[in-house]
């Protein structure tokens, strides 16, 4: 189930707790923002709302396709706001303020990316519904790995996709395949996407370190400038 209603400046949408329907409603997110010619915050934007439904279908709905997230979008002056709810019990979000994960960890980056992101992020009482604020302009601005070159212990990757919830699984698995099979040095090419979302930075960071105690390296070209900021704040991958 997905519905969406437009409004004044803003998207409305309840949709079922599925990762497809996250990318879904990241579409129709970006869509919207470049209709408002506010295509340079995209990045941002589009980011914190992954965080926040991702973290509503995992940990609030626990993965239950039957219950439902509420997904708001409102352009308010010089803000942007961010509404979500799911069907879940809540969580202690107090229990987190102030907390980070290591750089080395794969989980955990949920809220710190959205901290990092936003001017404003607060959480109803039990905890099932998230709203988040992000000032325009305080910023400035089938498997994935479809195609691999190389040779011997060598490899080019070219994902062409975002690095998402929905498809960092198998984007993880063929890369470890290559490790696996004895690639000592990984490059993957960035050129062409847009997104890399908690879940992705956490099947990188698997490859980074899979790769060095096998005594290989990893290398990340054609990056973004926003995906790169993103890089260096929540991992080690550059280092």
């Amino acid at each position: 189930m997905f519905e969406i209603r437009q409004r004044a400046n803003g998207l409305d949408m309840s949709f079922s707790s599925t990762l497809e329907n996250i990318d879904r409603a990241d579409k129709e997110t970006k869509g919207f923002l470049y209709k408002m010619g506010i295509d340079s915050e995209a990045f941002a934007i589009r980011l914190v709302m992954r965080e926040g439904t991702l973290n509503a279908v995992k940990h609030g709905n626990l993965g239950d396709s039957r219950k439902i997230i509420k997904y708001g979008l409102q352009l308010e002056e010089n803000s942007i706001i961010i509404e979500i709810e799911d069907e879940g019990k809540g969580f202690d979000w107090s229990a987190h303020v102030g907390k980070e994960p290591a750089l080395s960890s794969d989980s955990g980056r949920g809220l710190t990316i959205m901290r990092k992101y936003c001017t404003g992020i607060e959480y109803n009482p039990p905890g099932n519904r998230l709203v988040l604020r992000k000032e325009i302009g305080e910023r400035e601005g089938e498997v994935l790995a479809s195609e691999i070159a190389g040779e011997e212990d060598q490899a080019i990757v070219r994902p062409g996709r975002d690095i998402v919830a929905s498809t960092a699984p198998a984007f993880r698995k063929k890369l470890l395949c290559l490790v696996e099979a004895g690639t000592k040095e990984l490059v993957i090419d960035l050129a062409g996407v847009e997104m890399v979302d908690s879940d992705g930075l956490a099947a990188l960071i698997d490859i980074h370190d899979s790769l060095r105690e096998a005594g290989g390296r990893l290398t990340v070209t054609n990056v973004s400038k926003d995906i790169y900021d993103l890089f260096k704040n929540c991992t080690r991958i550059l280092q």
